[in-house]
């Protein structure tokens, strides 16, 4: 299985696509840092509050890891190469899971250079020193609540990954079942950018607490924020909903690959 997931992280870290979204990733955020520096009232910005505006980024590097997803599987058929691939004495199983792993493999590691770069960059800009200011927000009992902006920046990073984990999984599962890359990007953004949209024009219905992108802001459980569901729903249920859409997503992506005759 080890010997699986470094061929298929040989394959991305090879190609030259990789290095380039890398740097699609460094200048976006950089341009992004740059905005933020000179609109910005930089007299009042610390190291972590510069490092929480970062954590807004987080869909950059969502977008280039859907690249690599919806390549992994449907490259290996456009290109031919699938053959070769499944006469290796590992089961189908353990080829498409050494593929998934490989696909969040880099998406954590380009979740951990935009976390790095975030933080050398509001360092140099505002300095690596602590600040006593507090990150204040609304909380879902309507009350005031005040955190540290180091915490806040973790949080928004961590709520932020339930939502690039479920996209990734999609962006994989089509690239799977449908054998398109540009089916698999294009469904992906598009979830991205009208997900949270049409769970406003929706979330009226009783109906919509099934619907996945009105439970993947958990945040919406400690924030006055988002769309938020008429019916009374917890964080328990959001978070068993994902659950039931990730098992869809990844067992739907094991049975096609499972079953699917190469030879056609």
């Amino acid at each position: 299985m080890l010997n699986l997931i470094l061929n298929e992280n040989m394959k991305i870290y090879r190609r030259l696509r990789t290095w380039i979204l890398l740097a699609i990733l460094l200048v976006i955020e950089g341009l992004a840092y740059w905005i933020y520096y000179k609109t910005g009232n930089t007299a009042s910005t610390s190291l972590w509050k510069g490092m929480l505006f970062g954590s807004n980024l987080l869909s950059v590097p969502l977008f280039l890891s859907v690249i690599i997803a919806a390549d992994s599987v449907a490259g290996e058929f456009s290109g031919g190469t699938i053959k070769l691939l499944l006469i290796r004495p590992a089961s189908r199983a353990k080829i498409l899971l050494s593929k998934y792993i490989s696909v969040f493999v880099f998406l954590i590691l380009f979740m951990i250079v935009l976390f790095v770069t975030s933080f050398i960059v509001s360092g140099l800009m505002y300095g690596f020193g602590s600040s006593t200011e507090m990150f204040s927000y609304t909380g879902k009992d309507g009350v005031m609540h005040q955190i540290s902006y180091a915490a806040e920046t973790f949080r928004s990073y961590g709520f932020g990954s339930v939502q690039v984990i479920m996209i990734l999984s999609l962006a994989f599962m089509v690239s799977t079942v449908f054998r398109s890359s540009s089916i698999a990007i294009t469904l992906s953004i598009v979830s991205i950018f009208v997900g949270q949209t049409i769970g406003e024009l929706i979330k009226h219905f009783a109906w919509a607490k099934y619907y996945l992108f009105l439970n993947t802001d958990l945040t919406k459980y400690f924030v006055q924020r988002g769309p938020v569901l008429d019916s009374d729903t917890t964080i328990q249920f959001s978070i068993f909903i994902l659950i039931v859409y990730f098992v869809i997503f990844n067992g739907l992506s094991w049975y096609v690959f499972k079953k699917r005759d190469v030879a056609s």
